[in-house]
């Protein structure tokens, strides 16, 4: 499969929905037989504004991708919820943040008397918005007895 380039590290995501579209079309192409795959799916804008928020080289005293870049970390919980959510999500709760990850997947870890939370998702990588369109919101386990 040829997928679009990835988007350098340096700057954010911008045309990260394109990205997700395009490797999306390829595979419809590949997979005409089965038009409800996964990699079809739209990346949910809460990923792609996550995604773009960790690429912020800017705010890496903040929030930052881990060392290997399988995870990311918000390194001061109070200057993130006052000042980076508020410019991507409606909200400044941290908590409704966490429980947005939650709904997709994600694993919260904090460190041993620190004040760092750090967020893991198999397919939430650095300079991989490919794999965003594999991450799937949990649903509920009532919906699955109708």
């Amino acid at each position: 499969m040829n997928l679009p380039p990835v988007p350098s590290a340096s700057k954010p995501v911008a045309s990260l929905s394109k990205a997700a579209t395009a490797i999306s079309s390829s595979t419809a192409k590949q997979n005409d037989n089965d038009s409800h795959s996964e990699e079809e799916r739209p990346v949910p804008p809460f990923l792609l504004k996550t995604y773009n928020m960790v690429q912020d080289q800017t705010t890496n005293d903040i929030v930052s991708w881990s060392e290997k870049g399988d995870a990311f970390l918000v390194k001061k919980k109070h200057e993130f919820s006052q000042t980076i959510l508020p410019k991507y999500f409606r909200t400044i709760s941290f908590s409704s943040f966490v429980r947005q990850l939650n709904f997709y997947g994600f694993r919260k870890r904090s460190t041993n008397m620190s004040t760092t939370s750090y967020f893991k998702h198999k397919n939430f990588k650095r300079d991989q918005p490919q794999l965003l369109n594999l991450i799937k919101k949990k649903t509920s386990e009532c919906n699955h007895l109708f």
